[in-house]
């Protein structure tokens, strides 16, 4: 009787003695004088027992009988029988237990034992039951109930509260309208009928949920929430981890403390040879090369003992036997859960870096070209020669040597050809020298020899004939046929030179000797080679300096129409206002600036100072026909890729008429690349400009080409107009010229004219334009426009 409350009324004043026995956990005794009809006087009893022994008592019996009944069980004892109760009793009806004395004690006791087990019980059950609510309620999950028909049955406060439900909305709402999960009730019941269970996921707001259904037999299906925010952290750090062991492109192996492989990746797989299957359960003596001794793998040990890693360069050895290098790096590790050591080796097949780095060291040294010798290891290995020399007392020669005219076959027929080239001189010097001289390309068309051990110059110098008559012969690229030659500067050491810096300066300086005299041939260096090159270099520091302070200034030219008499326009002529010098015309500088990178920058500043007078001439001088203005462009100028297209910007910026402008390319250098420049004068003439060509009859004048290119004029050069008087041959040149442009329909222009019997003469020829000092030097622009002026009036 652990849980049961039980009541005792009687009549009598005080209990009998055989009720304080067989009750023994009486909850209450009250007097009759207690009773009546205030159910708030009423305790709450489980049992009750009632001794009704007089009927004046029976309406109070009643009382009870009908206060209890609902909620307790009810006994009577009584002196009268059953028929009796029934008649005084309304409530007879109600009482569970009807014992008339002298009553069987036993019977009493056994009614009382088995209600009050049914009491323990479910008072039991209601404990548990008060418990387990609490417990589900206090679960971190989010628990809730539904019917069968998706009706919220039960929520723990979890649930409510992440959904935002009242629990006066319970036995309300549906399932479709509370859930967050992505799925309606209609699914899941359906998947609930093919299975047990049921689970989802879904990320909402950076955290993850694991949603688990399942029923309760066929009436309710439970929905069990959890937060798995920090498990799915965890499976996808996991998840990386495998993705990262088995995708990387470094080999991983895992290994236990005595050397048992357990785990390695794909990576190592396709570096070794092995497969898992036959690695696992191996050592890494698998991979042993035989190439380290036992002091290797000693330190090796030492570290991983001592520092718990090891790296560094180790050969091992594939499964077919190949023998490769590998970047190794291992650390001891331990297992916070079990306690025990592991060794993860991560290495890489540096193969390739090796061959890499090979490649590296021998194009670093090596022109990747020919093959040959770099300037860095040419410099290093003069250096090394001369300290030889020096200790013997010996004598060494350098060959400065540059492959005539080489830029032209690169201009005409392209890198392909000039690079092929390049190649079979390189074959051809190689199998020319001696066995202990040394090669190299130091870029370019430029080779360097080393010629160790000369006693005489004799012996130099035959070399350097030997390499000239080598590269004599013909060359054949393609079906093209060449004939190349050489321009080679020799420099001795100690005579010309005792460190390597004063020998290459002079082989260098002996070499651009060579080419002023004509190229194809050799030369010893002799001291005044160096004023030459000092005179070229400081020039061409000077004209970088003149270019920056703009120290040039064009000076015009007149062009007179033989027939009208009249000033057809100008040729623009430049000059150089030196700060020391004082004014400096083109003979003393052009060729520095034409053979040196700063002519593109010089000739675009000449075509914009040109551009810009234009417009004074325009507004100043009156001429019947718009005012011709003459450029001289450079031959690397004209053959630069987007020339046109600058020119064109140009002239679109100072709103320059093409058609005003024209501009003069040397025979003698468009000869040397004749189908490019037919493209740009075809391009150049599209556009408006008008084109000469200069010095005409000095160059090969071939007519198969002259008749293709889109030309305006032919400008005789002035060497045949001088002694036109007096020598027939350049007459009949001269002539020539004039009847070739009435063929090819171009005006001709005769340059040099010094006198009236030049004018006549001409005149007399056909002729139609010219220019010389019988007309006027070339002066500056105010100048030349007052000139203009003075010429009209006293022409008119």
């Amino acid at each position: 009787m652990k849980y049961t409350r039980l009541g005792i009324f009687s009549e009598k004043e005080h209990v009998s003695r055989g009720y304080a026995t067989l009750l023994y956990d009486l909850s209450a005794q009250i007097d009759s004088n207690l009773i009546d009809q205030n159910e708030n006087t009423f305790k709450t009893y489980d049992l009750i027992i009632i001794d009704f022994t007089t009927k004046k008592n029976r309406y109070l019996v009643d009382i009870l009988i009908n206060h209890y009944y609902q909620h307790a069980k009810i006994v009577v004892v009584s002196p009268y029988n059953l028929n009796e109760i029934n008649t005084l009793l309304k409530s007879s009806e109600c009482v569970d237990l009807f014992l008339t004395k002298p009553f069987d004690i036993n019977r009493l006791t056994l009614f009382i034992q088995n209600h009050s087990r049914l009491i323990d019980r479910k008072m039991m059950l209601e404990a548990k039951n008060s418990i387990l609510a609490e417990v589900v309620d206090l679960n971190p999950s989010r628990i809730a109930v539904f019917t069968s028909s998706g009706i919220l049955f039960y929520a723990n406060s979890h649930y409510l509260e992440a959904n935002k439900i009242d629990i006066s909305q319970i036995d309300i709402l549906h399932f479709n309208t509370i859930t967050k999960c992505k799925i309606g009730f209609e699914v899941l019941t359906y998947e609930l009928k093919n299975s047990t269970s049921f689970m989802i996921q879904r990320e909402e707001e950076k955290r993850w949920y694991e949603s688990y259904f399942y029923r309760l037999s066929q009436d309710y299906i439970v929905h069990n929430c959890e937060d798995i925010t920090l498990r799915k952290k965890y499976e996808i750090q996991l998840e990386q981890s495998a993705i990262f062991f088995e995708q990387s492109s470094e080999a991983l192996m895992i290994s236990n403390k005595n050397g048992s492989i357990l785990s390695v990746n794909a990576a190592f797989c396709r570096i070794t040879g092995y497969s898992k299957e036959e690695a696992i359960g191996e050592t890494p003596k698998l991979l042993n090369s035989g190439m380290h001794d036992a002091a290797f793998y000693h330190s090796m040990w030492n570290s991983l003992i001592y520092n718990g890693r090891w790296q560094g360069e180790i050969w091992n050895k594939r499964k077919n036997g190949e023998i490769y290098p590998e970047w190794l790096s291992i650390s001891k590790a331990t297992s916070p859960k079990y306690n025990e050591e592991f060794y993860i080796s991560v290495f890489t097949d540096i193969s390739s870096i090796k061959e890499t780095d090979r490649k590296l060291y021998f194009y670093a040294n090596h022109d990747p070209l020919t093959g040959l010798a770099n300037r860095v290891q040419f410099e290093s290995q003069l250096k090394k020669t001369i300290d030889s020399a020096k200790r013997r007392n010996d004598k060494l020669g350098i060959l400065f040597i540059d492959l005539d005219k080489f830029k032209e076959v690169n201009d005409t027929y392209g890198h392909t050809i000039g690079d092929m080239m390049l190649k079979s001189v390189t074959k051809r010097l190689s199998d020319s020298i001696r066995s202990d001289d040394f090669i190299s390309r130091l870029g370019g068309d430029e080779f360097v020899i080393i010629a160790s051990n000369i006693n005489e110059y004799e012996g130099i110098l035959a070399l350097a004939s030997k390499l000239s008559e080598a590269i004599r012969e013909p060359i054949v690229i393609d079906g093209k046929v060449f004939f190349m030659t050489l321009s080679i500067g020799i420099a001795i050491y100690p005579e010309h030179g005792e460190n390597s810096e004063d020998l290459i300066k002079h082989a260098d300086a002996a070499m651009y000797e060579v080419k002023e005299n004509g190229r194809n041939g050799y030369m010893l260096y002799h001291s005044s080679f160096s004023e030459k090159l000092t005179h070229k270099v400081e020039t061409q520091n000077e004209l970088k300096i003149a270019l920056d302070e703009d120290q040039f200034e064009l000076f015009y030219q007149p062009i007179i129409d033989l027939y009208t008499n009249k000033v057809m326009g100008a040729e623009a002529l430049v000059r150089w206002h030196h700060p020391i010098k004082g004014l400096l015309y083109p003979a003393s500088f052009i060729s520095f600036i034409e053979n040196s990178e700063l002519i593109y920058e010089f000739g675009m500043l000449i075509c914009k100072k040109a551009f810009r007078d234009l417009a004074t001439f325009n507004a100043r001088i009156k001429c019947d026909e718009p005012f011709s203005l003459s450029i001289n462009i450079a031959t690397k100028q004209f053959f630069e890729d987007n020339f046109v297209t600058k020119l064109s910007t140009l002239a679109e910026d100072f709103s320059v008429d093409p058609h005003q402008i024209e501009l003069e390319i040397l025979e003698t250098q468009v000869m040397k690349n004749p189908e490019v420049a037919q493209i740009k004068f075809h391009d150049l003439h599209d556009l408006g400009f008008e084109l000469a060509l200069d010095d005409f009859g000095t160059g090969y004048s071939s007519l198969s080409y002259l008749k293709n290119f889109t030309i305006d004029k032919l400008k005789v050069d002035q060497s045949f107009v001088r002694d036109l008087l007096i020598d027939e041959n350049d007459r009949a040149i001269v002539q020539t010229i004039i009847t070739m442009s009435k063929i090819f329909n171009m005006r001709v222009q005769a340059e040099g004219v010094e006198s009236s019997e030049h004018e006549a003469i001409l005149k007399s020829m056909g002729c139609e334009l010219a220019q010389g000092y019988l007309y006027s030097k070339p002066i500056p622009l105010e100048a030349f426009v007052d000139w203009c002026e003075n010429y009209r009036v006293t022409n008119e």
